[in-house]
């Protein structure tokens, strides 16, 4: 986890600028973009991401709001492009990466920033969610008769943890990107 210092709310941005509509009371009525927090990023929906207007209109916000360098947002990627970095995929068009001490929310009214709340037990001044090579990087560590003893592998792909764990069980994980881990496997 890393330390963060704020939380931003991109639909509120969202909401402003139109891809968002709310009532009287700021409830939402419709949407043609929405963005979901995942903590330190967040995965911005099209309700029809075949809307090719609303792409590229959602896309050159994001890119601005990134380069503006105070709403957080340290990199922004098209569905793509993430998925062949790093193998993330869903039905988002849109995902944008925090600047390092930014969290994200998901609520569309006002206020856009809030300091951190941490009354409740979920909710602390570090979180996660962001690209594999920022922060601390987590362990992953391995015992038993089928592994070998002393290897250590310095950084390692997470995505090719299940492939591994797989093949101790003697399976295959078909449609997994990932490679099992042979070098610390005595089968």
């Amino acid at each position: 986890q890393m330390i963060i210092t704020r939380v931003l709310n991109p639909n509120v941005l969202l909401k402003e600028a139109g891809f968002i509509d709310t009532d009287d009371e700021g409830k939402i009525i419709d949407w043609r973009a929405y963005s979901h927090s995942a903590a330190m990023s967040a995965q911005i929906y099209l309700k029809d991401p075949n809307d090719d207007e609303v792409n590229l209109e959602v896309y050159e916000l994001l890119c601005r709001l990134q380069e503006e360098q105070v709403y957080g947002i340290g990199q922004v990627y098209t569905r793509e492009e993430i998925r062949e970095k790093e193998h993330l995929n869903g039905d988002f068009s849109f995902v944008i990466e925090t600047d390092g001490f930014t969290t994200f929310g998901n609520d569309w009214n006002r206020p856009l920033v809030s300091s951190l709340d941490t009354t409740d037990y979920k909710f602390g001044h570090a979180t996660h969610g962001y690209l594999p090579e920022k922060g601390p990087q987590p362990v992953f560590m391995a015992y038993g008769p089928d592994i070998k003893k002393g290897v250590v592998i310095e950084q390692e792909s997470i995505i090719n943890v299940a492939a591994t764990i797989a093949k101790l069980f003697g399976e295959k994980l078909e449609y997994s990107d990932g490679q099992s881990m042979d070098e610390i496997l005595n089968i």
